[in-house]
C-alpha cells in the first residue's frame, strides 16, 4: 500500500522507456494490493485534442495519477526539417485551448498535497516550452524523484 504521496517525474528522449517504466511502477503498486479504482491514467494527447479534460479529475481525482506525453507538442517536431503551412485561426484556437487544458491539469495535479503521481516528459527545456516556465518548475520541484533516462537505440 502507499504511505503518503509519492511523486515521480521520468525524463528522457523519445523511445528511452519512460512510459514502460511508468507502467512498471503502476504494476508494482497493483501487485502490492493497491485498488485499481484509485489509479487513473491520462495521455496528454487526449487531454489536448480529445476533448477529454475534466478539471475535477486532477483537482480531486484518484489518489494515484499517471500522465504521459507532457512534451508531445515539442517531441513530435524533433527531426522535422520542412516548414508546415500555418493552420487556420479556428484550428489554432482549438490547439491553444487544448494546450491550456494540459497546463491547467498539471497545475491542479501538482497543487494537491495528497496526490501521488507519475509524469513523463522528454526534458526540462521541453517541459518549459510546453507548460510554461512556472508550471514546469513547479512540476520539477514538487517531484520527490526525477529520473533522467538515457537515449537508447531506436527500433
Amino acid at each position: 500500500m502507499l504511505n503518503g504521496a509519492m511523486t515521480r517525474l521520468l525524463l528522457g528522449p523519445i523511445w528511452s522507456g519512460k512510459t514502460h517504466h511508468a507502467y512498471a511502477m503502476l504494476k508494482r503498486i497493483l501487485d502490492a494490493g493497491y485498488p485499481p479504482n484509485n489509479i487513473s491514467v491520462h495521455e496528454s494527447y487526449h487531454l489536448v485534442y480529445g476533448n477529454d479534460y475534466k478539471p475535477r479529475d486532477f483537482e480531486a481525482g484518484t489518489p494515484v495519477t499517471f500522465i504521459d506525453g507532457l512534451t508531445n507538442r515539442v517531441d513530435n517536431r524533433v527531426g522535422v526539417t520542412t516548414e508546415r503551412a500555418v493552420e487556420d485561426p479556428m484550428v489554432q484556437s482549438v490547439m491553444a485551448a487544448g494546450q491550456g487544458a494540459l497546463i491547467d491539469a498539471v497545475d491542479r495535479l501538482v497543487s494537491r498535497a495528497d496526490a501521488s503521481w507519475i509524469a513523463c516528459a522528454s526534458g526540462k527545456e521541453a517541459l518549459a516550452a510546453c507548460l510554461g516556465g512556472d508550471i514546469a518548475e513547479q512540476l520539477i520541484t514538487s517531484a520527490h524523484l526525477v529520473v533522467e533516462l538515457p537515449p537508447r537505440p531506436l527500433p
